[in-house]
């Protein structure tokens, strides 16, 4: 396979051995296969509620994601009313929070070790279903746990004292080390790119500390995630390439906090990170996707994609793509594509100047939809922005100066100075000026600063000398008084000593013609522009003691 996985999680027990293992505690190595390696703990559990956990020096699970491998040939009861869920103990005290049942199941490869089930408990947002087992919940202490593992009730017997519940390797995640990611993807080429269903394929393999229980394929190019995934090794030397198409991902609703999923991408600015999605047809501002992927959160799970915290990533080419409910937003770079994408439902897109024509941004659930400071002429270009009933599509322009919208369209949005306008200006002082290229114009709010929508003007210069003789070759520059390089503007004229340009009125309106170097001598001849001066075409004579 062309991608090395790494889990980032501490390893609690492998349940290898029958050491420190109490309930659950007869050590089986087939039937079923372990998930993970050589051995699993099995029990008898009939007509009962059992506990089968591993005692462990005092660890803290406060603010921790605990995930156990379990199985079971059991009748078991109902979610709700305990069937099977993770048990955590402090040794005075001991819980059991439901998360499956004969009603419904967790997290299960549909290929590979099917029977297998990997639980997720989340310290920081507990499921309301739950057991006291020893004790009181109150009185639990999070910060030094010394028993974990998993609960079963059954409602018949175990037929002839059969074992028939089993718990398998068990990890602990924490959020605030590693990115926030619990499964770090490297390896991978140009010619041969890791893809999503590798992940899948090792996550259900049953080696050495593999059964990851993160994601999985349901059928081909659609899977599931129930964690958070890291791309490309932020230390070191080595480079990744990542690149799929035609997939969709899908983070699983498993009751966790709405910050643990994220897909970051990292890099370690010696060797390059690319992470690819899609296909890119054409190129500059006409370019969209095709065979791009679907990256879905569910309502209610939260979602981040990040490409930007790391400043070393660079590679990041997304295509043609659907992200839905990323409500922690997306990060992204001033050098990386994102083009002719959808984003739905989801929270601000850190663009960072990314090139991003010719896609979608859709009900954000944001203030702001888009950050935006730059010029976005050849970077927004055929932009369109639907509102999601409140708040902003684009936020930005601190600085007074001019922009151009290219096919950039706004629906849906408020009225000027209301805080569901279109853009939202944080300039305090001087002129913002919207150069309007196709699209709609759009409603404003503006911190301070005046907001203008200038048109775009045609200029035409004719160059003569004074006894009417066209000057073919002159050169025209258009700058402020006093003169401030680089010109805003040139030209140079042709047959009939004629030149035209269409350029935008805010830009050149007070400002100064100069019309210098025909032939081989210096000359300079200055008119005023003014607004209606610009409208209408200019015309400069020449003094025949300049030629």
């Amino acid at each position: 396979m062309a991608v090395i996985v790494t889990d980032n999680r501490s390893i609690i027990n492998e349940a290898d051995d029958i050491t420190g293992w109490t309930g659950i505690a007869t050590l089986t190595t087939a039937d079923p296969d372990p998930i993970e390696a050589t051995g699993c703990m099995a029990g008898a559990v009939s007509i009962a509620t059992v506990d089968g956990y591993v005692t462990v020096s005092a660890i803290p699970l406060t603010n921790r994601l605990v995930y156990v491998w379990v199985t079971h040939r059991a009748a078991l009861d109902t979610l709700v009313l305990g069937g099977i869920g993770i048990c955590v103990g402090d040794g005075t005290n001991r819980m059991s929070y439901h998360l499956a049942g004969k009603d419904v199941a967790a997290f299960r490869h549909d290929t590979g070790p099917t029977g297998w089930m990997c639980l997720v408990l989340d310290q920081s947002n507990l499921p309301t279903n739950k057991t006291v087992r020893l004790g009181s919940e109150g009185a639990l202490v999070w910060g030094s746990i010394t028993q974990i593992g998993a609960t079963f009730k059954t409602l018949a017997k175990s037929i002839g004292g059969a074992v028939n519940c089993f718990i398998d390797i068990i990890r602990v995640a924490d959020p605030t080390a590693n990115d926030g990611a619990w499964l770090t993807i490297t390896g991978g080429t140009s010619s041969l790119p890791g893809k999503f269903s590798e992940i899948a394929a090792i996550d259900r393999s049953i080696g050495h500390q593999l059964a990851h229980g993160i994601i999985r394929e349901f059928v081909s190019s659609l899977f599931g995630v129930q964690g958070s995934l890291r791309f490309g090794n932020p230390t070191g030397t080595d480079s990744s390439w990542f690149e799929d198409k035609n997939v969709s991902v899908g983070f699983e609703p498993r009751g966790l906090l709405t910050t643990r999923y994220r897909i970051v991408i990292v890099d370690n600015g010696v060797g390059t990170t690319t992470f690819k999605l899609g296909t890119k047809v054409g190129s500059g501002t006409t370019a969209t996707g095709k065979d791009g992927c679907n990256l879905i959160v569910p309502s209610g799970v939260g979602g981040e994609f990040d490409a930007a915290t790391d400043t070393d990533v660079t590679d990041v080419f997304i295509y043609g793509s659907m992200f839905v409910g990323f409500t922690n937003g997306i990060k992204l770079r001033s050098m990386h594509e994102f083009i002719g994408c959808t984003v739905m439902a989801s929270g601000t897109i850190d663009a960072g100047g990314a090139m991003m024509v010719n896609s979608k941004i859709v009900g954000s659930v944001a203030t702001k939809a888009l950050l935006w400071e730059i010029d976005p002429s050849g970077k927004l270009d055929g932009v369109v922005f639907t509102s999601g009933g409140t708040g902003y599509a684009i936020e930005g322009f601190s600085s007074a100066g001019n922009y151009t919208l290219t096919n950039v369209n706004f629906t849906g949005y408020g009225a000027n100075g209301t805080p569901d306008a279109a853009i939202h200006v944080l300039a305090t002082t001087g002129t913002v000026a919207f150069s309007i290229v196709g699209g709609n114009t759009p409603t404003y709010k503006s911190d301070g600063a005046i907001v203008t929508f200038p048109s775009s003007v045609t200029l035409t210069m004719t160059v003569k000398k004074q006894d009417g003789t066209p000057i073919v070759g002159a050169w025209a520059f258009i700058d402020q008084d006093p003169p401030v390089e680089p010109w805003i503007m040139n030209m140079q004229t042709i047959a009939g000593g004629i030149a035209s340009v269409s350029h935008t009125l805010g830009a050149v309106t007070g400002s100064i013609w100069r019309v210098r170097k025909y032939g081989y001598k210096d000359f300079e001849q200055v008119i005023d522009i003014g607004s209606s001066d610009i409208s209408i075409p200019v015309t400069l004579v020449v003094d025949p003691q300049a030629q």
